[in-house]
């Protein structure tokens, strides 16, 4: 059984933040009533870059809404909801190329979601 600590993880034994461009997510899901008969509701996907500074990451301009499940009722199947989502996070793990925008310099950015709310 592994035991997971910050030392683990920044350490490199699983793998995971090895670069200052690897992103934690949290991601939350819940439903959502959209009208005041409470017959219609929605369940929102959404992610939280844990890199952000605590009062930073909750803003609305640094919440990624990642899938928007329509109702009326609650999602019978979760899981095929979310797979297209876990698919992208399987290509995030292995990384993906980008440019850092402050001095133009390749890296592979690499994500994995860390915590899960709802």
């Amino acid at each position: 059984m592994i035991r997971l600590t910050l030392t683990n993880i920044n350490s490199g034994e699983l793998g995971l933040f090895r670069d200052d461009h690897d992103i934690a997510l949290s991601l939350s899901l819940d439903g959502v009533q959209l009208t005041n008969m409470k017959n219609h509701e929605i369940w929102p996907v959404v992610l939280f870059n844990l890199n952000l500074p605590p009062n930073e990451r909750t803003k609305m301009k640094n919440i990624l809404t990642s899938i928007i499940i329509p109702g009326p009722k609650s999602p019978g199947d979760l899981d095929s909801f979310l797979h297209p989502l876990v698919e992208e996070m399987h290509e995030l793990e292995r990384g993906i190329e980008g440019t850092d925008g402050d001095d133009e310099r390749s890296f592979i950015l690499r994500a994995w979601i860390s915590m899960v709310t709802g």
